[in-house]
Formats: C-alpha cells, sequence, structure tokens
C-alpha cells in the first residue's frame, strides 16, 4: 500500500478479447491479489457487451457505480469514453473524473478495446495488459489489439492468456503471439503469464498472476489520477 497516497489511484489498462469467454473470470482472478493486498479496485467495463452507465450518469457518474463488496466495485461503462473525447478523440479526462466518482477506489480497472484504452491513455508511456485464448479467433484478435497499440509508441506490453480450452497448445501459442509482435511490430512483451482460468488455477498459477499484477501496478504508476482535493463547506 505504500504505492497509494490516498488522494490518487492507478490504472490497470485491460485490452477486450471477445473471443476470450471467460474474461469475467480473468477480471476477477486480477482482481484478487489487489484485494489480498488490501487495495479496493474499481472494474471500469467499457468493453461492447458491457451495460450502460445510464442517464444519470451524466449527471453524476458515481450513481452508475456499484459499490460491491470484498473490496471490489463495478462501473458498466459502454460507450463512456468515446462520450468524452475531445476534438483530438482523447479522453484522457475521463480517468479523473472516474477516480473522483469513486474516492474509495485504490486501483482502476479498465476493460475495453484497444482503440477505446488508446483514447483514455493518450500521451502516456503506459503498459496495456492483453488477453487472448488459445483459439485462432483468440489469438488473432490479440495480434490485431496489438498491432492498433503499437502504433502509439508504447515501450511494451504483458501478455494474459486462459490455455484451459487446449493447455498443451497454450505455451507455442503464447511464444508465436510474443515472437510475432517483437519480429513484426517491434514490440517487446515485459511478462507473458499462461493460466488455466476457467478450470482453476493452482498455486503456481496464482503466484505467476500476483507477479504479474504486481508489475502492473508498477508501471501503473505514471498512469497516476490525482483526485481533485476537498472544498470545506461553509458553516
Amino acid at each position: 500500500r505504500r504505492l497509494f497516497d490516498g488522494r490518487s489511484a492507478r490504472a490497470i489498462a485491460l485490452v477486450r478479447n471477445p473471443s476470450v469467454a471467460w474474461s469475467g473470470l480473468l477480471i476477477e482472478h486480477l482482481s484478487q491479489p489487489l484485494s489480498s493486498a488490501g487495495l479496493h479496485t474499481l472494474v471500469v467495463d467499457a468493453s461492447e457487451t458491457a451495460p450502460e452507465p445510464g442517464e444519470w450518469a451524466a449527471l453524476d457518474l458515481r450513481w452508475a457505480i456499484d459499490r460491491r463488496c470484498d473490496r471490489r466495485s463495478y462501473l458498466g461503462a459502454r460507450g463512456l469514453i468515446r462520450r468524452h473525447g475531445d476534438a483530438h478523440g482523447r479522453a484522457a479526462g475521463l480517468r479523473r473524473t472516474v477516480a473522483d466518482a469513486a474516492p474509495w477506489a485504490d486501483t482502476l480497472l479498465v476493460h475495453a478495446a484497444a482503440t477505446d484504452l488508446v483514447r483514455l491513455f493518450a500521451g502516456r508511456d503506459w503498459r496495456p495488459l492483453v488477453i487472448s485464448a488459445t483459439t485462432a479467433a483468440g489469438v488473432m484478435h490479440a495480434y490485431g489489439s496489438l498491432k492498433a497499440l503499437s502504433r502509439s509508441g508504447l515501450s511494451t506490453f504483458d501478455l494474459l492468456m486462459d490455455t484451459a480450452a487446449q493447455p498443451v497448445l497454450g505455451p507455442q501459442l503464447a511464444m508465436r503471439l510474443v515472437d510475432s509482435a517483437s519480429r513484426f511490430l517491434s514490440w517487446p512483451v515485459g511478462m507473458s503469464v499462461l493460466v488455466q482460468a476457467s478450470a482453476g488455477m493452482d498455486a503456481a498459477e496464482q503466484s505467476r498472476l500476483q507477479d504479474l499484477v504486481r508489475a502492473q501496478l508498477s508501471q501503473a504508476l505514471i498512469c497516476t489520477v490525482h483526485r481533485a482535493a476537498s472544498v470545506p463547506t461553509a458553516h
């Protein structure tokens, strides 16, 4: 918790992959190490299948946040990033808006398409977390996301692959994806983690996932969102 000062939140970018059938379960697994460390995570789900924040969110975004137990909250944010875009298509201001709406949250776990994440984190050297599954469609979509993200001049990315469908092929497919990103996009991977999320993870997989979350938090320091200071009320 020394990384957190009470007036900021670290933002982790999770790249949406529609071919990953268990993306919700992956998000839950990613949130678990944060909860175990005493950190409250707000999942900002801006994917194409997420709920819209609703009309009241335009007045106060706090009304759209579902604060749950076990140090977790959820914001259905489909379309929110694009609606907050400026004349250049960037939506960097939304990071602070979301953090201000959830002052209890230490971490913002943003789940969105690659193009929307570029809008949200524009101008920062952030470290996206790309997810995939051991299917042709999953790997192809992950590579397409890497192509879109690499044009933003980022230095590295992390890969999280759910190998439950084909555990034997998992390491080979992950290696091919990482090698293609390095050879054709000149973009190196920071960490490549394989888990069987939908089949139940063993202790070794949980340990690797915790290491991945720690690495993401360390890199997310440059995505710090400083909350506005509270204004004293007159008596």
